[in-house]
């Protein structure tokens, strides 16, 4: 399990940011509060996101922006 410090819940596996920030890329929700309110409206996305709230999903887009930009890139080439 991942964990963001000694304290505090367990953090979210970056698979689960992933496959929840490049779904709603596909479906043109690129911003937090719109990928917060699919995670709690839309199934698919609700079970991708585990349910993650809107600065949960920022704080990992932009601390990982570069890598999350040329994955999401890699994915588009294939």
């Amino acid at each position: 399990m991942f964990h963001h410090d000694e304290k505090g819940a367990p953090a979210y596996p970056p698979k689960v940011m992933l496959n929840s920030i490049f779904y709603g890329y596909c479906r043109g929700i690129i911003s937090s509060r719109p990928m917060e309110y699919a995670c709690k409206t839309n199934g698919i996305v609700k079970a991708l996101a585990w349910d993650a709230d809107a600065d949960t999903i920022a704080h990992f887009i932009s601390s990982q922006a570069e890598a999350v930009k040329n994955l999401f890139a890699q994915v588009l080439c294939q």
